[in-house]
Formats: C-alpha cells, sequence, structure tokens
C-alpha cells in the first residue's frame, strides 16, 4: 500500500492539506488525542444495491458489507484539537464478515494510542468522530516513554511516516507550530 500522507504531522489540524491542483487546503483531521478504549458497542451494518446506494441491514446479516462499532475512547490527553473533547464515540469500520465480539476484544486490548480523528458523516446521514478508512491504519501505539509505534504499516513505512515526530514529546511541539499548507499529489484518498 502506499501513502500520500508520508508523515504524521500531516494529520495535526494545524496543517492545511492541498490535494494536487487544488486552491483548497483543508485539515485531515479536527482533533488527535491520546486515549485508551474503554467500552465497544456495535453500530449499524451496511450493504450495497446494484445501484451503490448504502443500505442498512442487521449487525449480524450475512449481507453486510461493512459494519460500524463505536469505540468509547477515554481521552488521556488532547494533543491538538479544533474541538474540545475529553470523551469521545470513535467510529471504526470493520468487513462485514468480522463477527463483533472479537472485534470489541480487539479494540479494548489496545494499550494507550494516538488517534487522529475527524467528524464524518455516515451513510445514514449522522456524524461521528472517525478514523477514516485512510486513516485507521496510521494510529500509532503509544509507549511508557511516549514514543509511538505504528504496527499497521510496517517498520519502514512506520519509520518515515514517524522520522518528523516519533515521540509525543515532538507532536506536541509539531501542533503548537504556526499554520501550514502542504501540498500532495493524488487525492485525499490515494
Amino acid at each position: 500500500m502506499s501513502y500520500a500522507v508520508d508523515d504524521i504531522t500531516y494529520l495535526l489540524p494545524n496543517t492545511l492539506i492541498r490535494w494536487g491542483r487544488s486552491r483548497v487546503a483543508r485539515p485531515m483531521t479536527q482533533l488527535v488525542v491520546v486515549g485508551r478504549v474503554v467500552d465497544v458497542v456495535e453500530g449499524p451494518a451496511w450493504t450495497a444495491t446494484e445501484q451503490d446506494d448504502s443500505v442498512e441491514v442487521a449487525f449480524d446479516d450475512p449481507k453486510a458489507m461493512w459494519k460500524e462499532v463505536h469505540a468509547t475512547i477515554g481521552v488521556d490527553e488532547v494533543i491538538a484539537a479544533t474541538v474540545p473533547a475529553d470523551q469521545v464515540v470513535v467510529r471504526f469500520i470493520i468487513d462485514g464478515d468480522q463477527p463483533f465480539q472479537p472485534a470489541r476484544a480487539q479494540l479494548l486490548d489496545t494499550g494507550p494510542m494516538l488517534l487522529p480523528l475527524r467528524r464524518d458523516i455516515g451513510p445514514d446521514g449522522s456524524t461521528a468522530w472517525t478514523a477514516n478508512m485512510h486513516q485507521a491504519d496510521l494510529l500509532a501505539d503509544v509507549d511508557a516513554r511516549g514514543r509511538m509505534h505504528m504496527p499497521c504499516v510496517g517498520k519502514r513505512i512506520g519509520r518515515q511516516l514517524l522520522r518528523n515526530a516519533a515521540t509525543l514529546d515532538e507532536l506536541r511541539a509539531a501542533a503548537a507550530q504556526p499554520e501550514r499548507i502542504v501540498r500532495l499529489e493524488g487525492g485525499p484518498h490515494g
């Protein structure tokens, strides 16, 4: 997998991304927190029609193509925000054939992690915090010394992403910098 975003500091709200030739620059996230998953509940499940319309189905319906699980995150620290938060509910998308209990157990088993989040609109029109599909693998584990690790992307890409901010202290310093604009090729979906 290739990443248009090759620096974790691009996920801070003070970094405005201008995709390709666009004149518009926007942040990729509105909230970056360190926290722990304290609860997980089922959300809606969805399938798609031949016309590419999203249709809600029961969570355990075998026709479900993707499902939402809603994880309550106890926020230990807000690294950067354009909105206040002390506890957030995050919508995670899982595959339609994934049972709830293993997904719940995996999320509850995570330790402290860095979550770059944005407000997103679901197929039903609801808004929620999300680590969207193109950022979910950019969630970072945080060890006891404040060093970040990115197990979902592999060592080489992880080193590249963390080259400018490998620790929470470095990320805090980057978040305190003035707003900047970064031009990236492609689009927000790769």
